[in-house]
């Protein structure tokens, strides 16, 4: 299991009236699609997302709104809901990690041409390439699509990054297991633990391989 699906647990979702907004929101996020006013609204940066009264607004309830809303369509595989709610966050903050990481997880699930997450990582990406964050999400969803160079790419980036980045390393050792590169996987194994990580799959994935090597 990746570091970050731990992170998942840690949000509720939203039941009972909420359920009844969410698709008042859905309606919503059709009558108005991503051109004109969202294009001028849209586009910031989550991790500078502005000092303003308007700006901190938004920041709020972009989230607030549409990503509790999010979980609960992807609880109960409505997956068409559950992306518009994604994009709508992602139009706003393209690099949001939160709505990546459901993003990622959606079409994992949906297994689905609309469902495009190589394309919204580009972006994310491009608003902020020092975010390491987003380099980390980016490779946990290409190991979830196999293509395990590619996360490997990505983990490194976000390692330049952030080089105590306990995900990133946790992650591409879980990555260097399924290329069977088992010394690099157990160089980066003992580099996450060491950094804290909670999550015993790695080293117990290295246990059974013969490779768990504590330095």
């Amino acid at each position: 299991m990746l570091s970050i699906f731990r992170v998942h647990s840690l949000y509720r979702l939203p039941t009972g009236l909420d359920w009844f907004i969410s698709l008042a929101l859905i309606g919503v996020i059709a009558l108005f699609p991503f051109t004109g006013c969202w294009a001028q609204e849209g586009n910031r940066d989550y991790y500078a997302p502005g000092t303003g009264q308007n700006a901190q607004d938004i920041f709020k309830n972009v989230e607030l709104h549409h990503l509790g809303a999010g979980y609960e369509e992807l609880a109960h595989n409505r997956y068409d809901a559950a992306l518009a709610h994604v994009e709508f966050m992602l139009r706003y903050f393209p690099n949001h990690p939160k709505a990546l990481s459901l993003l990622s997880e959606l079409c994992m699930r949906w297994q689905s041409p609309q469902c495009n997450s190589q394309e919204w990582f580009e972006r994310a990406v491009a608003r902020n390439p020092s975010a390491p964050v987003t380099y980390t999400l980016q490779g946990i969803d290409l190991h979830r699509k196999k293509r395990y160079q590619q996360a490997v790419e990505a983990y490194k980036k976000a390692l330049d990054l952030d080089p105590s980045s306990l995900n990133a390393h946790y992650d591409l050792g879980l990555t260097y297991l399924e290329l069977k590169q088992y010394e690099l996987a157990n160089e980066y194994a003992q580099k996450a633990y060491a950094l804290g990580a909670p999550f015993p799959g790695l080293r117990e994935r290295l246990k059974k391989a013969g490779f768990w090597k504590p330095a």
